[in-house]
């Protein structure tokens, strides 16, 4: 095979690693042991997954002290990162199904997430407490490099 011919071929297979990050909030606090309060959601910060190959893992874990904290979480993808919308799918006769309610009612418990990362250029999720919540985040995902 002529060297040409291998470096078209090399271009083809990408190399595929995974990343991990904690996440903060929109603010750029920490979301270690995060105190959440009731009604009132939070937003992470702006996270990139230009290069994402399509799966991405929320590792999080609602630890309140006695548990019975409630939060549900869903994801959020933005083409310049500042207009923000979720993601519907399409039967093809024209109902749409909402696709990024991720949790609803995580309580005291640790999760392990994984969800497909919709075609975007940038994600967020939002956590949306229904009572008084305590939580621990963290994202995992494949990109291409």
């Amino acid at each position: 095979m002529c060297i040409c011919c291998l470096l078209i071929s090399a271009q083809a297979f990408a190399k595929v690693d995974a990343r991990t990050r904690s996440l903060k909030d929109a603010a750029g606090t920490a979301i270690s042991s995060y105190a959440l309060t009731s009604g009132a959601a939070v937003y992470s910060e702006t996270l990139s997954i230009k290069d994402n190959v399509g799966f991405t893992t929320l590792v999080i874990t609602e630890d309140i002290a006695g548990g019975g904290g409630d939060v549900d979480i869903s994801a959020e993808y933005s083409i310049d990162g500042t207009t923000w919308y979720t993601a519907y799918t399409s039967d093809m006769v024209g109902a749409l199904t909402a696709k990024e309610n991720l949790v609803t009612a995580l309580q005291n418990v640790s999760r392990w997430i994984v969800h497909t990362a919709r075609v975007a250029p940038y994600l967020r999720y939002k956590f949306d407490p229904d009572a008084n919540s305590q939580i621990t985040a963290s994202m995992i995902y494949q990109r291409d490099r």
